[in-house]
């Protein structure tokens, strides 16, 4: 048995992406999605049944990225774009299935001011934890082999099939949230940080700081030195102002 799984332009009603995922035992309530800009990503459950399917069975995280025009560096410009215009729709997909070590009962994605910073999908497990995945691992583009020295530079690592079950992007540590239904994300401040609120029996708030704390100074940066730096600065400005108007004066006498 399976089920369709799609996501629609909500100004035309138009299929953008559709799939079809296996319903283990008929069951269709263990799908999660997450829709944000142009990324997608969702999760299911496989029994290793399917039609066409690896025979793996276990938690799959699909990502799925739509990138406009039908071949690099086609682009539309805006003002040749109506809501009945069928060129929306002309946009290439890439897509990427990954094995998570844990079933999924919420996703998310972090969201900032300006959305300068990185996003990363906020996945709530069985295991009654919160998890942060960053989006360079869940990225469809990642090359099968060795990368490019482009793809070196984009950040694009090889493609491993199984997300690592990595401690350190546990963001509730050894606290348990049970039951966790709903994520929830909002902009700090701070550019850099996204508070994430887990929603369920309990109640579980956090900061997410996806590219690093990068507009904030460091506990061992050296205020002091600071101080010094700008107050040298101002004394040596202080002083040689009287001498720049010197000159100043001096030459626009020379001149008349």
């Amino acid at each position: 048995m399976n089920r369709i799984f799609g996501a629609f332009s909500n100004v035309k009603g138009t299929v953008l992406y559709r799939v079809r995922l296996p319903a283990p035992e008929g069951r269709c309530d263990d799908v999660r999605a997450a829709l944000v800009d142009h990324w997608l990503a969702y999760s299911y459950f496989e029994d290793g049944t399917s039609a066409g399917g690896d025979g793996t069975k276990g938690w799959r995280v699909v990502s799925v990225e739509m990138y406009q025009g039908k071949k690099p560096d086609d682009v539309t410009r805006s003002l040749e774009l109506s809501s009945y215009s069928n060129a929306t729709t002309d946009f290439t997909t890439y897509e990427q299935a990954y094995l998570i070590p844990y079933g999924v009962t919420a996703l998310s994605t972090t969201s900032t001011r300006l959305g300068v910073t990185l996003k990363n999908l906020i996945v709530a497990s069985r295991r009654h934890a919160v998890h942060s995945v960053p989006r360079r691992l869940l990225d469809p583009r990642r090359p099968l082999g060795k990368p490019s020295p482009s793809e070196v530079e984009e950040g694009l690592v090889t493609y491993d099939a199984v997300l690592p079950d990595d401690a350190r992007l546990t963001l509730s540590h050894n606290y348990e949230v049970a039951n966790v239904r709903q994520i929830m994300s909002a902009p700090s401040r701070l550019e850099s940080t996204s508070l994430v609120l887990a929603i369920g029996l309990d109640l579980f708030l956090t900061r997410v700081s996806p590219s690093g704390t990068f507009d904030v100074l460091s506990e061992n940066f050296n205020k002091a030195q600071l101080v010094l730096t700008i107050g040298g600065l101002a004394l040596a400005i202080g002083l040689v102002r009287p001498v720049v108007r010197r000159r100043q004066l001096r030459t626009r006498w020379y001149s008349a």
